[in-house]
């Protein structure tokens, strides 16, 4: 029978010590999320980051935009943020209306802002990526000589940090979208799944190898229930699971703010 990755058990101990850097310091440090239209889950991903961010004692600051925002009124906000000094993280809540350019937008963040180290040369380590890193471990499993499949709709743009920051712990990955034709037998190869595809238990038993850890960041609303890309009977076959909800999403929020931290360090080195 699997294991269950407990993701809130996890994010509690980040940001309790998080809370207790700040506390005992003294750290005024602010972070700004900047939300575009009325989304009901991108909504309820920023009230999310602000309640957790309001635990620690972190300043949290919503911008919120009109769905018609165009790209230069977007970036003229970031340009202000980027300017105050007491701002010291900036998240753009994702995905933006299909007319904003989000790579301009990304690529506009002051690089010692960029929270979500979404930048291609950001000084930060993205936030997913820490995510992933941070599920494994706390298995205890050593990942040395493992393989992973790392599997999304966009794997050329989600996978390569994933990847590498698991290649610093000997992990070899490959990455594919659902659709491939040899997904299946990478999926019967592979000791890791990390799963992005928003398919609903679409991964099964059958389909993985004896033991297999798997990391659902998968997330589906289906009536009043949220779905992960996992089948959960895959407990009888695997060795851990990520739950959904309450493995990936707060792990994630609380290595967001520790990454707001680390942008404060080093705008501090900077000045």
């Amino acid at each position: 029978m699997g294991q269950i990755i407990n993701g809130r058990k996890i994010a509690k101990k980040i940001r309790n010590e998080l809370g207790h850097k700040i506390l005992s310091e003294g750290i005024d440090v602010g972070l700004a999320a900047i939300l575009v239209g009325s989304d009901p889950a991108s909504q309820t991903y920023v009230k999310l980051k602000a309640h957790a961010a309001d635990k620690i004692g972190m300043r949290f600051d919503t911008h919120e935009l009109a769905e018609d925002t165009t790209t230069d009124q977007l970036l003229t906000l970031i340009d202000s943020l980027n300017a105050d000094t007491h701002v010291h993280g900036i998240l753009v809540q994702l995905p933006l209306p299909k007319h904003i350019d989000t790579n301009r937008v990304i690529a506009a963040i002051d690089p010692t802002k960029d929270a979500d180290g979404f930048q291609e040369h950001s000084p930060l380590t993205p936030v997913m990526a820490q995510v992933v890193e941070t599920l494994l471990l706390s298995t205890l499993e050593p990942l040395q000589e493992k393989r992973a499949l790392i599997l999304a709709n966009t794997p050329d743009v989600f996978a390569p940090p994933i990847a590498q920051i698991l290649s610093q712990h000997g992990v070899e990955t490959a990455a594919a979208e659902p659709d491939d034709a040899e997904v299946s037998a990478e999926l019967k190869a592979s000791d890791i799944v990390i799963i992005a595809i928003g398919r609903p238990h679409w991964l099964t038993p059958d389909n993985i190898k004896e033991d297999a850890i798997l990391i659902d960041i998968g997330i589906t609303k289906q009536g009043d229930e949220i779905l992960g890309d996992v089948d959960p009977t895959c407990d009888a076959v695997a060795s851990w699971r990520t739950r959904v909800p309450g493995g990936v999403g707060p792990v994630t929020v609380a290595l967001l703010l520790k990454n707001v931290l680390a942008c404060y360090a080093l705008q501090k080195d900077v000045s």
